[in-house]
């Protein structure tokens, strides 16, 4: 052709100077690099060695050295380049290390688009094809194509975890408490419920064209998923799109079409189609558009071509790494293809290509600056200890290079990065450089850095926004005080900051308790508190039947699954096992039931403390049963609890604050119960009766387990008013056969409860006043090194609980140290 035109052959001209090179290190790595041989002395000038403990170290190098090059020497982020060969390993590290610096970047890698918004919505509905799987509708609705919120999302996300709502129960109403078992009460609880069966019937709305008749093969899929994008507003969604985010709804719509022009052509099933779609996405890559106009292109050794940079740094230089180790994944070793080589049986050369690939990728990488290059690696990675490559280790042993050295300082150019220095010099005790920091222009990140993570007081210092979040008047129930005397912060975020945390509507053995109390109140009722005389299966019955309302109160028409009607059966046989023993308790006890579930605040006036700043504690709860007996016009109280799993009860844990709800309701009684009982009310105990004793019991040779705990009034009348015969059976006293008298660690004087009265009323006020005042310190409490509430603690992300040094200790008090009395022969 030259011919042709000029009439002559051009003379052939050799381009061997390396002009593009300005430095004399830059031409020997060209010479090195291409064949791993040292053809020519002289001194790397222009090249330099970096290298790092692990890859975020390595890219923090990296990163040292573009902004000295930017600040110091005047080049462009433009002029800089950064190559490695596995974006898997060095993408995380370099590009959050960069962001860190404050170092703009364009990195040259497109994504496939399986992970794309488009394509999860396809494959949730694909998925969903045949029934609604909760994952992959509450999947699709986050895709932020759908014309729904996030707090709407909530709701409906927060209800299916709540009441385990899967397949055709979203077609069904959501008319179940949104908190958790029973049905919605108050008036919160009504609206959430009704704002979510709202956002319920919207989403299935959308959904139907896939439950219609006729679906049956891949095409009427894709027809499908379309018309459902159009129902949830995903055109509009797209539409509010970034450029980016529009350019992937381009190549998500061309994949539909893909998929449909297929779908034509081949009757595919609808598991083929959702292989199809995922193999479709992962091969179409969405690319990356530039977010800065000068800015480090970041690429793959292979894959991208950075345009003519002046520097260049060369990362991941270990062995294996770059360049790539291509012997893995082979089916024959190096040894076994020469050997089948000589045999005159070779496999197409594919390993040797791909070897010599490798060696190019490497050479065109440290060609590509013109000025300055960076060869890097890192001592380490997750595989342990690492090496470099055998290619660097020549070049390094040729010329003689020596690694960069990095000062004290390096690494700091921003408040993130002082921050940062100043963080790993606290955590690795360097006092020298943590002191310079404080003291230099970066002072006040570094002090915001000590006060984020130094140890919170946790206290409200705006008295009038605690005012404000407990009032006037404080309500403390038994349940809020003993959360309190737990840990304070637990307190504030449950109570003050509304945050409740999330339980599945099951029977847990929290909502055992609940079942066992309510089937129990029921069953007194019915039989008016005695059960002296009552047939027996007409017990049985009574209490089955107030079980199964009980269920059906709760759970409503869903159908129970198999564990929760084991558990509801257990639970109904303990009531009858329970119903027995009241029967036998009350036929030798002249205490009789006369008061169930009643309400202090209701029933029962609250009563009332004032604290020191005048504010007022109000104390109202609910009480299982109360149980009376009156003498010589004295009408003696005592208030039973019927408690399932272990519950052992201490008087040293009410003194310090745990424990408290049936004395505390107990003096409620005292105070607010004379319109109800009388004027003259005496405190006679409180007492604890298990409500779930081993299935396995047999009440006659197993009458301990039943045995009642708690605290009761050192009466001789008014204990054998409760057990006639002083054997221990029923309350948790009897008679010494030596001496005669009542002998127990659980009785008290009536000076003795007037003592405790008192200290139950300093716990109130002092519990109110605290919050008043702000306190909400996470100081939990801890018993031993054994039971600490931070280990079962729904909060203790919030307070981080692994960094909490300051705990209550509660320990085993005597009664001298309560009462300042001596101890008594128990």
């Amino acid at each position: 052709m030259s011919v042709e035109l000029f009439g002559k052959v051009p003379e052939v001209v050799l381009l061997d100077s390396k002009d593009r090179f300005s430095e004399e290190g830059l031409l020997l790595a060209e010479q090195y690099f291409m064949d791993f041989t040292v053809k020519k002395e002289g001194n790397a000038q222009g090249v330099g060695l970096l290298v790092g403990k692990n890859r975020y170290d390595e890219a923090e190098r990296v990163a040292d050295e573009i902004v000295a090059m930017v600040r110091e020497h005047g080049y462009s982020y433009k002029d800089i380049a950064v190559l490695f060969r596995d974006a898997d390993i060095y993408r995380e590290s370099v590009t959050r290390t960069f962001e860190l610096f404050g170092i703009p970047f364009i990195f040259d890698e497109g994504e496939d688009m399986l992970s794309a918004p488009g394509t999860v919505f396809m494959l949730s509905v694909f998925e969903m094809s045949s029934r609604i799987r909760t994952a992959s509708l509450l999947r699709l609705l986050k895709t932020g194509l759908c014309d729904i919120t996030p707090e709407e999302i909530s709701l409906i996300e927060d209800y299916s975890f709540v009441h385990g709502t899967e397949g055709d129960g979203w077609f069904r109403e959501f008319d179940m408490n949104p908190f958790g078992f029973g049905i919605p009460e108050g008036e919160e609880e009504k609206a959430v419920l009704s704002e979510t069966e709202r956002i319920r019937r919207t989403v299935c709305e959308w959904m139907k064209p896939l439950y219609a008749p006729g679906i049956d093969d891949g095409k009427d899929l894709v027809r499908c998923c379309y018309e459902i994008m159009e129902r949830c507003g995903a055109a509009d969604a797209i539409e509010r799109n970034d450029r980016a985010g529009r350019q992937n709804a381009e190549l998500m719509f061309g994949i539909i079409q893909q998929l449909y022009d297929l779908a034509e052509r081949e009757k595919l099933t609808k598991t083929e189609m959702a292989d199809t779609l995922r193999i479709l996405a992962s091969s179409t890559r969405s690319a990356d558009i530039p977010r800065v106009g000068d800015g480090v292109f970041i690429g793959i050794a292979g894959h991208s071509r950075p345009f003519n940079p002046a520097i260049c740094f060369v990362m991941g230089l270990n062995d294996g790494v770059f360049p790539r180790d291509i012997s893995e994944g082979n089916l024959f070793t190096l040894e076994e293809r020469d050997i089948l080589s000589r045999n005159e049986l070779v496999l197409g050369g594919s390993f040797d290509q791909s070897s010599d690939l490798e060696s190019y990728f490497l050479y065109d990488a440290v060609t590509s600056a013109s000025e300055r290059l960076f060869l890097s690696y890192s001592e380490s990675g997750s595989e342990g200890e690492m090496l470099p490559c055998a290619e660097l280790e020549g070049f390094i042993r040729a010329y003689e290079i020596e690694p960069q050295k990095r000062g004290k300082a390096c690494g700091i150019v921003n408040a993130r990065t002082a921050r940062q220095a100043y963080a790993e010099a606290l955590s690795s005790g360097e006092e020298i450089l943590s002191g310079s920091l404080l003291s230099s222009t970066a002072s006040g990140v570094c002090r915001e850095y000590s006060e984020a993570v130094a140890a919170r007081d946790m206290v409200m210092k705006d008295r009038s926004l605690a005012e404000s979040l407990t009032g006037d008047s404080t309500v403390v129930t038994a349940s809020r005080m003993e959360t309190f005397e737990q840990c304070r912060f637990m307190y504030f975020l449950q109570y003050l900051a509304g945050i409740k945390p999330l339980r599945r509507a099951e029977l847990s053995p929290d909502e055992a308790g609940s079942f066992v109390h309510e089937v129990m109140e029921l069953l007194m009722k019915e039989f008016s508190g005695d059960l002296t005389g009552a047939d027996e299966t007409a017990v049985r019955n009574a209490c089955r039947k107030h079980a199964d309302e009980y269920i059906k109160k709760m759970v409503g028409d869903k159908t129970l699954t198999p564990r929760m009607r084991v558990i509801s059966d257990q639970i109904k046989e303990n009531c009858i096992r329970l119903a027995q023993r009241l029967r036998k308790e009350q036929e030798q006890s002249r205490f009789r039931a006369s008061g169930f579930e009643l309400n202090i605040g209701e029933d029962i006036p609250p009563a009332v403390f004032e604290t020191e700043d005048g504010s007022r504690a109000e104390i109202r709860g609910k009480i299982d049963r109360i149980d009376t007996y009156v003498s010589e016009g004295e009408t003696y109280v005592r208030i039973v609890d019927y408690k399932t799993g272990g519950k052992d009860f201490k008087l040293s844990d009410v003194w310090q604050g745990l424990n408290v709800q049936m004395l505390l309701y107990l003096f409620a009684v005292k105070s607010g119960g004379t319109e109800r009982y009388g004027k003259d009310i005496v405190p006679a105990g409180v007492l604890y009766m298990p409500g779930d004793p081993s299935p396995a019991s047999d009440m006659k040779g197993a009458e301990g387990i039943y045995t009642m705990k708690g605290l009761v009034l050192n009466d001789p009348a008014v204990l054998e008013a409760m057990e006639e015969r002083g054997e221990g059976l029923f309350i948790p006293a009897k008679i010494d056969p030596r001496s005669g008298e009542w002998k127990a660690d659980s009785l008290a004087t009536m000076e003795e409860l007037g003592k405790i009265e008192n200290r139950i009323e300093t716990l109130v006020t002092e519990m109110v006043s605290g919050l008043r005042n702000g306190d909400v310190r996470a100081i939990p409490y801890e018993r031993g090194n054994r039971e600490k509430p931070c280990s079962y603690c729904p909060y203790k992300a919030v307070c981080r609980s692994d960094r909490i040094t300051e705990t209550r200790k509660i320990r085993n008090l005597s009664r001298k140290e309560m009462f300042g009395e001596e101890e008594r022969d128990a």
